[in-house]
């Protein structure tokens, strides 16, 4: 991390940047821009409070004047326009790539759409809209600050919820964004990679949200057990079923009755087993999980091992495999 502006702000609230590496900051009543070589400039001033900035590929500048109950337009030649004065606390606005403008009224408890033009071509109704960003695929993201999520806004009109259960907490790193649980977001932001990025901010984190559709790995087709020689080991191979879309694939050792988790390693999704060297006398489950771009699927089916030596049961004076009474079973989990 570096600090690139350390004086001269009072009180940034948002940040924007342009094709040509200006950053643009909404700082108490004024938007200031960073140019590439480090210079800062005020834009614009004598604004009420913006909480939030935007500009598209063509060097405009949008600011949700929150105060003032107003959102501008600055043209790359630096003439101001209001493109909308009907609003009630804006808190959010922003740009897509085809130029329409994204607005959150936010005490009317909706997310404007306007054209390139300024004119008011869709309503969607959300309760108390906050901060926005907008993907390469023309989808919105809207932060739901009061009920912990992170809406998305599709191209058809259509709001789903991306990230958040509703309920205020910290969970659900790893998993499904949906069911995970968020503390008062206050920003969000969408990468070219088709990442989220959420500001949770009394989790004092940053989220991130990859790929939601990580689908689990299919069921566990097979185990079995070798003997090694002159050893008291046994090797347990396992091997599963692919997936569509993972990455690789980690393996998990897990005692019995819940008990400690142990990761025991990943393969590439070119190997579809793993084999492990265990105690034979030893019981423990075995699973699977898909990964991929920082997502874990959810567990395969549990693998049961119960492996007991009970003696030298043939007479050969030697305790080995043909004298263990093993059990393999598919557990559910």
């Amino acid at each position: 991390m570096t600090t690139i502006v350390s004086s001269g702000l009072t009180n940034p609230m948002d940040v924007a940047t342009d094709m040509s590496g200006n950053i643009y900051i909404a700082d108490n009543d004024s938007v200031r821009k960073l140019d590439a070589g480090g210079n800062i400039k005020t834009v614009k001033t004598g604004l009420g409070y913006p909480r939030s900035v935007a500009a598209d590929g063509n060097g405009n500048i949008y600011i949700a004047d929150t105060l003032a109950n107003r959102a501008l337009k600055i043209d790359s030649s630096g003439n101001t326009a209001i493109i909308s004065s009907t609003l009630n606390r804006p808190y959010g606005i922003t740009v897509d790539g085809s130029g329409n403008i994204y607005i959150s009224d936010t005490f009317n408890n909706r997310v404007l759409k306007l054209d390139s033009a300024g004119k008011t071509v869709g309503t969607f109704s959300t309760d108390a809209p906050g901060n926005l960003a907008a993907d390469s695929a023309g989808n919105i993201y809207i932060v739901d600050e009061n009920k912990h999520r992170i809406l998305k806004l599709d191209s058809a009109g259509t709001i789903s919820t991306v990230a958040g259960d509703g309920n205020q907490g910290y969970s659900g790193d790893g998993g499904s964004a949906i069911i995970a649980k968020l503390n008062t977001p206050k920003g969000v932001a969408a990468g070219r990679s088709g990442n989220i990025y959420i500001a949770d901010m009394y989790n004092h984190r940053i989220r991130r949200v990859c790929d939601d559709a990580l689908k689990p790995v299919a069921p566990v087709l097979s185990l079995t057990l070798t003997p090694i020689a002159s050893s008291s080991m046994t090797e347990v191979e396992l091997s599963w079923t692919d997936s569509s879309n993972e990455t690789a694939f980690w393996i998990i050792r897990q005692e019995p009755s819940g008990g400690q988790e142990t990761w025991l390693g990943s393969v590439g999704t070119d190997t579809l087993s793993y084999i492990e060297a265990i105690a034979r006398d030893k019981s423990c489950y075995y699973k699977v999980k898909a990964y991929s771009g920082g997502l874990y699927s959810n567990d395969s089916n549990r693998v049961a091992v119960n492996i007991k030596i009970s003696g030298d049961l043939n007479g050969d004076e030697k305790v080995g495999l043909e004298d263990a009474i093993y059990a393999l079973q598919i557990a559910g989990g």
